[in-house]
């Protein structure tokens, strides 16, 4: 039985220790080693997530027969119309069974219950993911090169209408 539900507290470490075993498959062949490392110490760790929570993210963490094998979060922007998606990870092995559109079905489902007619991520240019993201109806809208110490996030803005 797959379920999504909001992470607690207690799921935190959760989080942190799934993304370190994601990202070193998912990154490492088109990412810098290092910037894995940097990213991974900066912004997976329970006080970083927390931090993340206290500015609004909204973190799901989805389970078969109660193991948890991926997450994703979420907030509002400055633009109401807009809901962004900041992340959505996948165990690659449970890849395939559809948890990722899964998760964009719920994250569109509660947008849409806030008003929003859009939802927005940002995904790295080489990422094959692009791919699974134009499937599931998101649009590159434009590219963005963001610094980030010394690399430079290299990533397509992505956006998906939403229908009621």
């Amino acid at each position: 039985m797959i379920e999504i539900n909001p992470i607690t507290e207690y799921d935190l470490k959760t989080i942190a220790g799934l993304a370190h075993k994601i990202w070193w498959p998912t990154y490492s062949s088109f990412v810098p080693l290092l910037q894995i490392e940097t990213m991974l110490a900066e912004f997976y760790n329970p006080e970083a997530l927390k931090s993340q929570i206290a500015q609004g993210h909204t973190f799901l963490l989805i389970k078969e027969n109660g193991v948890p094998f991926g997450f994703t979060s979420y907030s509002p922007t400055e633009d109401p119309s807009i809901v962004k998606i900041h992340k959505l990870y996948v165990d690659p092995d449970f890849q395939g069974k559809g948890a990722g559109r899964l998760f964009i079905e719920k994250v569109a489902q509660i947008a849409l219950e806030k008003g929003a007619q859009q939802l927005e991520l940002m995904v790295n240019r080489h990422n094959p993911a692009v791919s699974f993201y134009k499937k599931m109806g998101f649009q590159i809208f434009k590219p963005v090169d963001t610094p980030y110490h010394q690399f430079v996030l290299e990533d397509f803005m992505m956006r998906k209408p939403l229908y009621h």
